[in-house]
């Protein structure tokens, strides 16, 4: 049989968002042809592409998991294309289907904190606490409880799963 057909395929970042403060990140291949033995390869931002890997799913699945690491490719923090492609075993290469990935190993930095009812307020029940942070690539916003008098430290962690902690001090309870 004559195949003239390429793959069909897709990627996607496990995590859901391609953030990773390490240079490799996990991700979910998928692919199709009618033929059953495929090969896969990728390539991060400026980086030439990697030898052809076995494209092995499960049995009856169409979709494998893979680490991919970069550190060859990328340095700096920053947003890098991450491009795959699958090809067939007649040598029918795929589009090349591309996903955006961010490596950032920066924690967040100025945190702010708000508490209701606010720092002056004596409250009996607990004090809801937020704390929004700057970051390079994924600001945000986390929230916490306070139920006990004393000093709390409050972590906050970025897309990438860098910390940055701050300590506030409340009392909470009857003056």
């Amino acid at each position: 049989t004559l195949d003239h057909l390429p793959p069909e395929g897709a990627v996607s970042f496990e995590n859901g968002h391609g953030h990773t403060k390490v240079p490799s990140i996990a991700v979910n291949l998928t692919a199709e042809d009618n033929l059953t033995s495929m090969e896969v390869r990728y390539a991060v931002g400026e980086g030439g592409w990697s030898e052809w890997l076995s494209f092995a799913p499960a049995p009856g699945a169409s979709a494998m998991s893979e680490t991919i690491g970069f550190a060859d490719a990328v340095t700096d923090d920053g947003e890098y294309e991450l491009r795959v492609q699958y090809r067939d075993e007649a040598g029918n290469e795929s589009d090349v289907y591309t996903r955006f990935l961010t490596y950032d190993t920066a924690p967040p930095y100025n945190l702010q904190v708000t508490m209701d009812p606010d720092e002056d307020t004596f409250t009996k029940g607990p004090v809801a606490v937020t704390v929004s942070y700057s970051d390079n690539f994924s600001p945000g916003e986390e929230t916490f409880e306070i139920h006990e008098n004393g000093t709390k430290t409050l972590t906050v962690s970025d897309r990438a799963g860098n910390t940055a902690s701050r300590s506030e001090e409340r009392r909470v309870g009857k003056e």
